[in-house]
Order: structure tokens, then sequence, then C-alpha cells
């Protein structure tokens, strides 16, 4: 009986807490049309916007320079005061960051690529110096494998970059 009282004390408690943080959810409209909620921000609602849609940024700078040039023009063109301040911090270290994950993307490319150079050229000796139709065959069809792979490779990182950073293109 007490459990359930404390339940029930519980339950309303998290609804209240909820209703409220609802009703003061603040909601924000960034650069691009995008719309985000920031939840309950009052009395620095602009900053708390400046920042998330700073964050939204599609730039990917190698250098913090260039990465502020770019969300100048880009992410934060709607912004002055402070507000463009808090949004360029934002929007230059999610640029930093989407850089860092182009840079991966892109050696794991150069890995991939590297890989299938070196079975291809595998499988063509194979497939020049073999005696048989048979191993010719099965030269031919290593090759066909890795060209098919090559193709799924190209796919893959287009579409792991456009998810990621939103870009078919890694660059300022």
């Amino acid at each position: 009986m007490m459990v359930s009282r404390f339940l029930r004390f519980t339950f309303i408690i998290l609804m209240l807490y909820i209703f409220i943080q609802n009703v003061n959810a603040h909601t924000c409209t960034c650069w691009n049309g995008a719309t985000v909620d920031v939840g309950t921000c009052f009395p620095l609602c602009s900053y708390v916007c400046a920042q998330a849609c700073g964050g939204l940024t599609n730039c990917a700078c190698d250098n913090e320079t260039d990465c502020r040039n770019c969300c100048r023009v880009e992410a934060c063109s709607i912004y002055t005061g402070v507000e463009l301040d808090v949004c360029m911090d934002s929007c230059a270290g999610t640029c930093l960051v989407n850089d860092d994950f182009c840079q991966t993307i892109d050696l794991l490319r150069f890995i991939a690529i590297g890989i299938a150079t070196v079975l291809f050229a595998v499988n063509g000796v194979r497939w020049i110096i073999s005696e048989d139709d048979l191993g010719r065959m099965e030269a031919r069809r290593g090759l066909l494998w890795i060209v098919f792979g090559l193709i799924v490779i190209l796919v893959a990182f287009s579409l792991v970059n456009y998810i990621m950073v939103g870009s078919l293109a890694c660059s300022c």
C-alpha cells in the first residue's frame, strides 16, 4: 500500500515536470530553415539558439581560420554581437570535427584502394601466367569481384560522407 502511494506520487510529479518543460520549451529557426528545440533557456534563449544552430554547419576545413571563414558565410550569417561569437565557436568546433571525420574517410578510402590495387595486380598476374582455362576463369572472377568491391566502396563512402557531414565533398 505504501509503495503504491509512493509510485503514484512519483508518477504525478514526473508528469507535472514533463508538462512544465513542454510548456516552457523554446524552438529556434536556424540559417538553413531547420528548427531546433532548445528546451527551457530563458533569459539566454538567443545565445542557446546561436550555439545550437552553429553546430548544424556543413563546413569541414582543416584549420580554425578556414572554419571561421566558412561559418561566417554559412551558419552564423544571421547573428550579430555576442550571439555571433557563440555561433562561431560552436560552428568552428563542429567544422573541425567534420574535417577529422573527412580525413578518416579519406584514410580508409586510400587503404581500400591500396588493397584493391595489390589484389588487382595479383589476379592480373595469375590471369596472364595461368596455363589452363580454369586458372584464367578464377583470375578473371577475382578481377570482377575486385571491381565490384571498389564500386561498393565508392558508393558506401559517398553515402557515409553525405549522411554524416551533409555534403558530398569534404572540403571548405
